[in-house]
């Protein structure tokens, strides 16, 4: 009864109260707003972080499926063009009523400020997905008879990309057309999937099984060696094995002649893939030993050096590359049959520059003959190899046998944005075309667009008094042979990127197309 009772007063007392006063009154109103204020804040912060999450899962869902679609489509044709801006996207009207009713195609059409990406085939047009901006990038592979591509896409200032790369699987080699680039690389440009197996063609067998070459020796000119097939449809291109190389100093023209100055000695086992002139091209590969002799006597107990590398330290990247100015270092094992110690000062040094990473071109640097060398303006851009020839302490049996280093440097400019580089330039062929290929490459990064391209001939194969042959300026080039008969031809480009530095130098490709 005591407890229930002092209750009562308590709440007596309080409504007992007059009032509250204004200072109170206006204290609560303030704290309520602030509670109020938080409260309305996070929902919206949360609203705003749910939006742009949602936004972004919708991104990548779509552009993630527009990928499985575009390999879907691709992976069971029998063949697979890039057409050009200019080129006319039919109805499906005009699919079913062609020669080839069971075509397709992938392109992207603007509708109401968005970027669509369609897929039409005789019966009806599908949407694939639809984007605030689609770009695509397809990049054929000629040789391999692949494709690759590349879809950035944005929805409301969220971006994604993703790569992917297709072979299809009925793409047979010696019955259907390779992957076909008719573009100067665009972003977008439509995608003619064929899907009608062209009639069966009668097969030649191309045979290719040439005798190991000549012996030849160091810092002696080689005496040229020709390659030879049989069988085929000519003239006949010759292209070193990815994965295999010549002996440094030596090049191997696309006329399969063998030539240059060895300058280092072993045995060597090159593969060599050779490609006719039928179309599509027949191609076959074969191994074989080319020998370069030492000129230069080497005791059977001389000192061996091995695992020749260049290093930094610290300069040089994961990918092979270091800044100009960097001081480079050559390393390696030394080993002697009879323990004797090295002869530093008596071992010899060398280094190299290049254009090519595959050992082809050659230079030696003047005056670099200590095991560190500091790289200059002159070797940007180039490829910087190393060489050893090891001695003993026992001055009598002499030098131990040559080696390079079993990858090269690559010098970048460095600092401030530096030109975009193309490097590894050639020529190849596919049917009566003929192919220029490069690697473009740029110290930041930036994207190449538009390089340009241009193509000579000359009455000489180092392209003395070259004339330019105007018109052409794309990377594909059908020779009309009775124009250009018994000249040989070569390919220029000059990298340009999209942002930065963006011109660099023009390159000329290294091998040689002789047309007889």
């Amino acid at each position: 009864m005591k407890k229930n009772r002092s209750i009562r007063l308590n709440f007596s007392n309080l409504f007992n109260k007059k009032g509250v006063t204004l200072i109170e009154l206006i204290i609560v109103l303030a704290i309520i707003g602030i509670v109020i204020s938080a409260i309305f804040s996070m929902n919206i912060f949360g609203l705003r972080s749910f939006a742009k999450g949602s936004n972004r899962y919708d991104l990548n869902t779509k552009t993630n499926l527009l990928s499985e679609y575009i390999t879907k489509y691709i992976r069971y044709s029998y063949g697979v063009e890039i057409l050009s801006s200019t080129d006319a996207i039919p109805d499906s009207s005009d699919i079913a009523s062609s020669a080839s009713p069971m075509d397709g195609y992938i392109y992207i059409s603007n509708v109401s400020g968005k970027d669509v990406v369609n897929y039409r085939d005789k019966d009806s047009t599908i949407t694939l997905g639809e984007f605030d901006s689609c770009e695509i990038l397809y990049t054929p592979i000629e040789l391999d008879k692949s494709l690759s591509f590349t879809i950035t896409t944005i929805i409301k200032d969220e971006n994604f990309s993703v790569d992917s790369g297709i072979v299809p699987i009925n793409l047979l080699i010696q019955e259907n057309p390779e992957i076909i680039d008719n573009t100067d690389i665009k972003d977008g440009v439509a995608l003619k999937i064929v899907n009608v197996s062209p009639a069966p063609v009668s097969v030649e067998t191309l045979s290719f099984n040439p005798s190991n070459p000549t012996n030849g020796e160091v810092d002696e000119a080689y005496s040229a060696y020709s390659l030879s097939a049989d069988g085929g449809t000519t003239p006949y291109t010759y292209l070193v094995s990815e994965g295999s190389r010549l002996p440094y100093g030596m090049i191997l023209s696309s006329a399969g002649i063998l030539s240059g100055t060895p300058i280092e000695p072993g045995t060597f086992t090159v593969g060599v893939k050779v490609f006719d002139n039928s179309i599509p091209p027949k191609s076959a590969t074969n191994f074989f030993d080319i020998i370069i002799l030492n000129n230069v006597v080497v005791d059977s107990n001389a000192p061996i050096a091995s695992k020749v590398t260049i290093t930094g330290p610290g300069s040089i990247g994961l990918d092979r590359t270091a800044a100009k100015g960097s001081m480079l270092t050559g390393s390696y094992d030394y080993y002697d049959a009879e323990g004797e110690a090295e002869h530093v000062s008596a071992s010899e040094y060398k280094w190299y520059r290049s254009a090519n990473s595959n050992g082809t071109g050659l230079t030696e640097i003047t005056g670099a003959t200590t095991k560190a060398y500091t790289t200059v303006e002159e070797d940007v851009n180039k490829y910087i190899y190393f060489m050893v020839r090891p001695r003993s302490t026992d001055i009598g049996e002499g030098y131990g046998t040559s080696v390079f280093c079993d990858f090269p440097v690559k010098i970048m400019a460095g600092g401030a944005n530096s030109k975009p580089v193309a490097s590894d330039v050639i020529i190849s062929i596919s049917g009566s075309t003929l192919i220029g290929s490069y690697a473009y490459s740029d110290a930041e990064g930036d994207n190449e667009s538009s390089s340009i391209f241009k193509w000579y001939y000359s009455n000489h194969d180092d392209g003395k008094d070259k004339e330019e042959i105007t018109g052409i300026n794309s990377k594909y080039f059908n020779v009309p042979e009775k124009t250009y008969k018994n000249k040989y031809i070569f390919f220029e480009v000059t990298p340009k990127a999209a942002t930065g530095t963006t011109q660099g130098d023009p390159v000329i490709n290294s091998n040689v197309y002789y047309i007889k």
